[in-house]
């Protein structure tokens, strides 16, 4: 990998590093050259998730064209494990979420509503 991409993968992750903290997680830049294994720790619901940060000019063209009008993907290869796509503010949303279900808050709000009712389809 040129000097070029490996600048431009370490500028991506410390950006996203930065994006994780501002939004209240604890994360941190664990790559750096020579390293191999995950760019990203980020603390989540009491676990510790390792995070692999690809950067592509173009390469990720159709998964973007797919996301344009929903708001997660899920993507699968034969016998492999699905795997669930969301912009990064969503998924920051949605690990949020998870983390103040998970609190072991008395007076937290609630996990889910079960009189929630989905707006019908269009």
């Amino acid at each position: 990998m040129g000097a070029k991409s490996r600048t431009k993968g370490a500028r991506n992750e410390r950006a996203l590093v930065a994006l994780m903290i501002a939004a209240g997680f604890k994360a941190e830049k664990i790559s750096r050259s020579g390293y191999t294994g995950p760019d990203i720790r980020l603390a989540l619901n009491g676990r510790v998730i390792s995070v692999e940060s690809k950067v592509r000019a173009n390469g990720f063209k159709e998964i973007y064209a797919w996301l344009e009008h929903t708001d997660m993907l899920i993507i699968k290869s034969d016998r492999q494990t699905p795997l669930f796509v969301v912009p990064l503010p969503l998924g920051l949303d949605i690990g949020k979420a998870a983390t103040i279900c998970t609190a072991d808050v008395p007076t937290g709000p609630p996990c889910h509503d079960d009189h929630a009712v989905l707006p019908p389809s269009s």
